[in-house]
């Protein structure tokens, strides 16, 4: 039996968190991944890179990417019981756009109080990721209890 995940539980996680880690492939085939920092609109994520960074070339090269997000989870009054962090992973085609080509919001959640800075701003992008096929699920939904048992902590739902 597998862990009752919701996607409409799945997306109010996304919201809910800012880091994770997208996986890309280079031109030459070689794995890559980056921990990124992103804000979530309209059901999809939006990460910001500099767009000369090899992160964004290489997706321009080739869109297919992986996002996993990690939920750090812990025993309210153990903290120092390490328990594993719950995951939620999906592939899906990305887009790297222009700074102007996304709501002024997304710029202010992405820098999140740092101090403006136009000439920063010249040299960055957005790149925009849009899941697609399942979420795969590890521990979200599902008490610590059941994350002991794999079958009962890992969860499948619909990205739509």
């Amino acid at each position: 039996m597998s862990a009752p995940v919701t996607t409409v539980s799945i997306w109010r996680n996304l919201s809910d968190h800012a880091f994770a880690v997208l996986s890309w492939v280079t031109p030459s085939g070689a794995a890559r991944s980056a921990g990124i920092v992103y804000v979530v609109r309209d059901n999809k994520l939006l990460i910001g890179a500099e767009k000369t960074s090899w992160k964004a070339k290489h997706i321009i090269a080739n869109p297919n990417v992986s996002v996993t997000v990690t939920i750090h989870r812990k025993i309210l009054f153990l903290p120092w019981i390490h328990i594993p962090d719950a995951t939620i992973t999906f592939h899906g085609k990305a887009n790297v756009m222009d700074s102007d080509e996304v709501d002024p919001g997304v710029k202010r959640d992405h820098t999140r109080g740092m101090v403006e800075d136009p000439v920063r701003d010249q040299k960055t992008c957005n790149i925009e990721v849009n899941p697609e096929g399942v979420f795969l699920t590890y521990g979200i939904d599902v008490s610590l209890q059941a994350m002991r048992d794999p079958q009962k902590a890992m969860g499948r739902a619909p990205v739509h």
